[in-house]
């Protein structure tokens, strides 16, 4: 049961998202930690959790040049959605299929991010501490 609370907890999507910066960013070894530290430990509940998430997705899409304005009216989740499939789209040429139009879930987020991280870097091993892409 634990296993699937981790998979589907907001700090798993967080990770993903960072995961998927991280890839897409030349980082030092020891840059890993230190900007990411007292951020993520002062975050607090899965509203400010998946907040984070979202200001992650819109610097990839701002590195993209794909960055757009987040329409404040439209609910978190499905903006985090439009910016998964948006980075998706520009990177790999698909858009995200979720299975449906108007709703999404944290599950199908983290999915997705999954999926994306494994196109931007295919890897066989990965080292825990620097968390670049090692190819065996």
């Amino acid at each position: 049961m634990s296993i699937v609370m981790t998979e589907t907890s907001p700090r798993a999507l967080l990770d993903s998202a960072l995961e998927l910066s991280y890839n897409l960013n030349l980082m030092a070894d020891g840059d890993a930690g230190e900007g990411m530290g007292p951020t993520r430990q002062s975050i607090k509940g899965p509203g400010f959790v998946l907040k984070e998430v979202e200001k992650t997705l819109l610097q990839v899409c701002k590195d993209l040049d794909v960055a757009k304005d987040a329409d404040p009216k439209v609910p978190l989740m499905m903006r985090l959605r439009t910016h998964i499939d948006c980075i998706s789209t520009v990177l790999t040429g698909n858009a995200v299929e979720f299975s449906l139009s108007d709703t999404t879930t944290l599950h199908e987020l983290i999915e997705s991010l999954s999926l994306l991280n494994k196109s931007v870097c295919l890897t066989e091993s990965r080292t825990v501490f620097s968390g670049s892409c090692v190819i065996n």
